[in-house]
């Protein structure tokens, strides 16, 4: 009885001080500790969260920095292989052999090529090339009917 009434009694104070830091946190994204901050270990690091989506948006995007992307083509089949193996291709998008795809390059891209790496040849390019790799219509418009 004794044991189980200090345990409560360290446990809500434990979750008085966890509560306490992230009310604190919750607000303006701020780190705080539940010592002093001129000695505490910690650094104190504040983040303020953006007020508008336009300023979210321009904070995430560096116009700087030119977007690079992965040019993944499905180089063998995927027949024969575990299911897992299959919905890691679908999830990049390759269906059929020779398929060329492109993804940005972050990490969770590169953790999917990664498990199939034995499967697909990968570049590195600056853009898609979409519009140069689609074919022409094969017909022209004389005249539009009315």
């Amino acid at each position: 009885m004794f044991i189980k009434s200090r345990f409560l009694a360290l446990a809500t104070s434990y979750n008085k001080g966890v509560a306490n830091c992230f009310n604190k946190a919750s607000v303006g994204l701020r780190w705080s500790s539940t010592q002093d901050n001129s000695t505490s270990s910690l650094p104190n690091t504040e983040q303020t969260a953006p007020k508008s989506a336009e300023e979210a948006t321009a904070q995430s995007t560096k116009p700087d920095a030119p977007t690079k992307y992965y040019k993944i083509k499905l180089a063998r089949s995927l027949i024969g292989l575990p299911p897992k193996t299959r919905k890691n291709a679908a999830s990049l998008g390759l269906k059929k052999r020779g398929q060329i795809v492109f993804r940005p390059v972050t990490t969770t891209i590169a953790g999917s090529i990664f498990r199939i790496k034995e499967l697909v040849e990968l570049e590195i390019t600056d853009n898609t090339y979409l519009e140069s790799r689609s074919p022409a219509p094969g017909y022209t418009i004389v005249k539009r009917f009315q």
